[in-house]
């Protein structure tokens, strides 16, 4: 989910354990562990009123006291090794990142809202209600989608880089105010699926997707990048009507019309993999951006 850093959060988890109890771990649902990280937040934080804002994980390997965890959802069953919820005090206000793991048959709960590099993204803020389907069931109503079924002959070991439930505040090709499950696949996040929480209808597009205008060739420089980027055309008119930097999920992060624009400051968009978008003459041209600090 935009700027939940969960391959640090997910790390935080199994460090605290030893490689005995990592051998046990076990893969659940998202719902499975919902009620562990409820209740984690009114024993250990206090909350008086708890109610959930996001779920979340990552597919990405993670080294852990020599132990390889493989967190992220799988398309056949819609489990994962380690879910993130993001909890929010409704009397308070105050909101907690609760990472929980299973370790056998029993659920454990780790609060990762103070570490390091970890931050909740800002369009995560209100809360999912209704009785939302759990990721199980998920699988079943991305992998009945046309276009998914399409992506995947071609890519027939593709699973969920990234797996998010969240209410939609941003993307307003979607219902907005409304839950939604959000599945990317493909290392460059070249397939979003929209799954609506509450009814399973789901809809997916690819970059492919995009008509690519061969006649305009944009370049950007340093990519990785930490800071900002210098942007560099190459067309016709060396000039482009827009140009938008797009997370993971379809949210722009970034716009500007300024045709001269040489420089955009990216110190405020956290780690992980974005799109740059060049509209030009009505067509778009794409290229991949990833941000590390």
């Amino acid at each position: 989910m935009k700027k939940l850093n969960l391959i640090l959060a997910i790390l935080f988890l199994f460090l605290i354990y030893s490689n005995a109890e990592a051998q046990l771990l076990a893969k659940y649902t998202a719902d499975e562990g919902l009620e562990t990280a409820i209740e984690f937040t009114k024993s250990d934080l206090d909350f008086q009123s708890p109610v959930l804002t996001a779920v979340a994980t990552m597919k990405q390997e993670v080294e852990a006291s020599g132990i390889t965890v493989k967190p992220g959802m799988s398309i056949t069953n819609g489990k994962s090794e380690a879910w993130v919820y993001v909890i929010l005090d409704e009397d308070t206000e105050e909101t907690a990142v609760v990472g929980v793991i299973k370790i056998f048959v029993a659920f454990q709960a780790l609060d990762l809202s103070n570490q390091s590099g970890f931050e909740v993204p800002g369009f995560v803020s209100e809360p999912i209600t209704g009785n939302w389907i759990d990721s199980e069931e998920i699988v079943d109503d991305v992998s009945a989608n046309s276009t998914y079924q399409n992506y995947i002959k071609a890519n027939p070991t593709a699973e969920p880089q990234t797996s998010a439930l969240s209410v939609n505040t941003t993307n307003s090709m979607y219902m907005m105010n409304y839950p939604y499950w959000i599945n990317t696949f493909g290392e460059n996040e070249d397939l979003v699926c929209y799954t609506d929480a509450l009814t399973g209808e789901t809809d997916c597009q690819t970059l492919s997707n995009v008509k690519y205008v061969e006649s305009i060739t944009n370049s950007f420089a340093p990519n990785p990048t930490n800071n900002y980027i210098n942007i560099k055309l190459n067309n016709n008119t060396s000039k482009f009507d827009n140009i938008r930097i797009v997370d993971i999920f379809g949210n722009t992060v970034y716009e500007s019309r300024n045709p001269n624009i040489t420089q955009i400051n990216v110190t405020s968009l956290a780690n992980g993999s974005y799109t740059i978008m060049y509209e030009y003459n009505n067509k778009i041209e794409i290229e991949k951006l990833l941000i590390q600090k």
